[in-house]
């Protein structure tokens, strides 16, 4: 990624398949989470790229984030799956750079896996589950005072900077 030095010199555009992203994880060392150890507890919430559940794995709470394929009124192409895979490879190369992996303010990544959804594969990223809940969530409750969310809204300023 341009900017970020990546010393594997990994090209997220030019990776179109599963096989390559898979290649990619491998190189960075990450840890395989196998889909049939996880237990799924409840969704959270989709995003753009991303559905999100917390999960239990070896007993451990954890978000999972899985890819989202299978949008309704959105045909399956090959150039779709594409688009999506560089996302996920994208979201896995920020949070293993080196001076964002010990920021305080990003999120930890522990993993990477896949399943199998519809007869096509779907990969996921594991991270740390924030017991919180969003940070929607978080912002609409009114238990919380300003002081504390205006501290917040400064950590999230300091892990996007």
């Amino acid at each position: 990624m341009d900017g970020l030095g990546f010393s594997e010199n990994i090209d997220v555009e030019s990776m179109n398949s599963l096989e390559s992203l898979l290649h990619t994880v491998q190189q960075l060392k990450l840890e395989r989470f196998r889909a049939e150890d996880l237990e799924e507890i409840r969704f959270v919430a989709a995003g753009q790229t991303f559905a999100v559940s917390e999960c239990k794995y070896e007993g451990t709470l954890v978000a999972i984030k899985r890819i989202r394929l299978n949008e309704e009124g959105k045909n399956f192409e090959r150039s779709y799956f594409q688009r999506r895979l560089q996302c996920v490879l994208r979201e896995i190369l920020i949070m293993c750079h080196p001076p964002l992996t010990h920021h305080p303010n990003i999120i930890d990544l522990l993993g990477y896996g896949w399943s199998v959804e519809k007869q096509r594969p779907s990969p996921f990223i594991s991270v740390a589950f924030a017991s919180k809940g969003t940070l929607r969530e978080y912002m609409r409750e009114k238990a919380h005072a300003i002081r504390t969310k205006l501290i917040l809204m400064g950590d999230v300023g300091a892990g996007l900077m």
